[in-house]
C-alpha cells in the first residue's frame, strides 16, 4: 500500500509541476501579445511604422480590355503551362504528386512490416 501511495504523489506532482508550467508559459504569452500590441497602438498614433493595411495596385476590370484580346492572353498562358509542364493534361496537385522524390526503401520496408504485423 505505500507504494501505490506514493506513486500516486509522484504522479500528482508530476503532473501538478507540468500543469502549473503550462500555466506560466500561457500567462507569459498573453503578456508579451499584449505589451506588442500597445506598442503597434502607439506607433499608429504616432504615425511611426507601417501602415495598418498595405496599399493595393490599381487593377483594370474587364471592360477595360477588349475581349478579343482576353481571349488572347488566355491562350498565350494555357501554351505556356502546356510547353513547361511533362504533362500538360495534368492539374499543378497532379503533377505535385508525381514529381515528389521515391521513398526511401527502408520506409517501404518498415511499412510492410507493419502491414504484415496487422494481419495475424
Amino acid at each position: 500500500m505505500a507504494n501505490f501511495t506514493w506513486s500516486l504523489e509522484m504522479m500528482i506532482l508530476g503532473m501538478g509541476t507540468v500543469f502549473i508550467m503550462l500555466i506560466l508559459l500561457m500567462l507569459l504569452l498573453v503578456s508579451i501579445g499584449r505589451l506588442d500590441a500597445r506598442t503597434i497602438k502607439r506607433q499608429q498614433r504616432a504615425g511611426i511604422g507601417a501602415k495598418s493595411e498595405p496599399e493595393l495596385l490599381p487593377t483594370s476590370s474587364q471592360s477595360d480590355i477588349p475581349k478579343d484580346k482576353l481571349a488572347a492572353i488566355a491562350v498565350a498562358i494555357v501554351a505556356h503551362q502546356q510547353a513547361q509542364s511533362k504533362n500538360p493534361l495534368l492539374t499543378p496537385q497532379e503533377q505535385e504528386l508525381q514529381t515528389r522524390p521515391r521513398e526511401s526503401q527502408w520506409v517501404i520496408v518498415g511499412r510492410y512490416s507493419q502491414m504484415r504485423r496487422t494481419r495475424r
